[in-house]
């Protein structure tokens, strides 16, 4: 495949996906299509007269062409009113997550199917009526009826499932706002996007990541600024090896990038010199790379991660103080980090056929992995023994998944710096608590999962 159809075809599958990203998070695209499809049905029903069978016509609106417009009529402005005291409830309830929890999780609200759809069929109903609305005539001196019977008998049908609708949008959107419901709908996202990105376990050899790079590298500048959402890199490490260079990305994924500052970095893949054109490789990476406006969960597995930690900083603030909830919290991220765990992270290197690396992505560690969920948390919830305890059982919840000395050399820099945090932050009891617990963890490290001991010590 010659370079350029490869690099448009990246190009396309790129902004592709930042598109489904975007109407995924849109309030207006579903709504939108729903409205549009009403429109089309409605024009085509007041054109259709079938012959329905005597069991059915029973069901199918008999009444007369003022009785018709009054009833689309009420049903319109209803379904406006509806609608108008939907959209307020969405933004109140935007404004309350992002005051209890955290910005970060208004796209959970905004990708919300339900939301999407209860708007969606309320504006339907309305466009509905109003198409029908508009056909119905009869009732004047000279004037012949036209009434719509089985279109306005559908009018009447949306109108119900509309009335529906209502019930369920209050119920899913109180239970929304609970923070149970919001944790786990981003721990279900995160162990998706795990899997997603990280799809490659611990087992087999990594590929080295030791390119020898000679003294001339090109510094390969951001032609706009943005968060880095997406990378191709099998695509891009393709396009390194067509133009002889190696390319090394210098932000991670989620990092924001200003215009002008080093995106990659490129050098001959077979000793000293230059590879290739400084602008041929500059419009390489550039259309293997998606900036975007805000951050989103595309391949940004830190992203779900910082999303739960929020939650559980914020939680710890003196407006909420509410420590159960970073307990909580805790509890979910374990299970992403135990996920996290048995994958294989860290740098992101891809060979040619020849075994020579063509592109390297940074991505965290498994350390990294690990700062991430806890020191924010623990920063916050020092004062709390509670907080302290559950950090600890995150831990011990991940020691038995781990297998490798580095996975256990960084749950031990968390374990101690918890404790050290315990004996300044705490009274003699409540750290005598903190370090019991932390004596588990370490016993589940040199074992592998949690002894017999324990079965009543939690």
């Amino acid at each position: 495949m010659g370079s350029t159809g490869s690099t448009g075809g990246t190009r396309a599958w790129l902004r592709l996906g930042a598109l489904w990203e975007y109407l995924r998070a849109s309030l207006w695209a579903l709504p939108a299509l729903f409205v549009l499809t009403s429109l089309a049905t409605g024009s085509a029903l007041v054109r259709w007269d079938p012959q329905l069978p005597p069991a059915v016509e029973p069901w199918i609106f008999g009444g007369t062409p003022d009785g018709a417009r009054s009833l689309l009529s009420a049903v319109a402005g209803a379904m406006i009113t509806v609608t108008a005291l939907t959209f307020s409830l969405t933004i109140i309830a935007l404004q309350m997550a992002s005051t209890q929890f955290s910005p970060r999780v208004l796209r959970g609200f905004l990708t919300d199917r339900g939301n999407q759809i209860v708007l969606g069929l309320f504006l339907a109903t309305f466009a509905y009526a109003i198409t029908v609305l508009r056909v119905i005539r009869g009732g004047e001196q000279g004037v012949e009826e036209v009434v719509p019977q089985l279109a306005v008998t559908v009018g009447v049908g949306l109108t119900l499932a509309a009335i529906g609708a209502l019930v369920y949008f209050i119920h899913h959107l109180a239970k929304k706002l609970q923070a149970q419901s919001i944790l786990q709908e981003i721990t279900g996202d995160a162990l998706e996007l795990v899997d997603e990105v990280f799809g490659e376990s611990l087992k087999g050899d990594p590929i080295p990541l030791a390119t020898n790079a000679p003294e001339e590298i090109q510094a390969l500048p951001a032609e706009r600024s943005g968060y880095l959402q997406a990378v191709d890199i099998h695509g891009l490490a393709d396009q390194a090896r067509e133009h002889g260079a190696v390319v090394r990305l210098r932000p991670q994924i989620g990092a924001y990038v200003a215009a002008g500052s080093t995106l990659a970095w490129s050098w001959n893949a077979d000793g000293p010199g230059t590879a290739g054109r400084d602008g041929d490789l500059r419009a390489v990476v550039a259309d293997h790379v998606q900036f975007g406006a805000e951050r989103t969960m595309q391949q940004d597995v830190s992203f779900a991660l910082r999303q739960l930690v929020d939650i559980g900083v914020k939680a710890l603030s003196s407006g909420l103080n509410d420590p159960t909830t970073a307990v909580d919290t805790l509890g979910h991220l374990s299970a992403v980090l135990c996920r996290i765990a048995t994958r294989r992270v860290g740098p992101l290197a891809i060979a040619d056929d020849a075994d020579r690396v063509r592109a390297v992505m940074p991505r965290p560690d498994f350390a990294g992995y690990l700062h991430l969920c806890c020191d924010q948390i623990r920063r916050y919830g020092a004062s709390e023994p509670a907080v302290l305890r559950g950090i600890i059982s995150m831990l011990t919840d991940v020691a038995e998944v781990i297998s490798t000395a580095e996975q256990r050399m960084a749950i031990r820099e968390q374990l101690r710096r918890t404790t050290e945090v315990a004996e300044r932050s705490l009274d003699a009891r409540d750290a005598s608590a903190v370090r019991s617990a932390a004596s588990l963890a370490e016993q589940t490290l040199r074992h592998g999962r949690r002894p017999d001991s324990a079965v009543f010590a939690e």
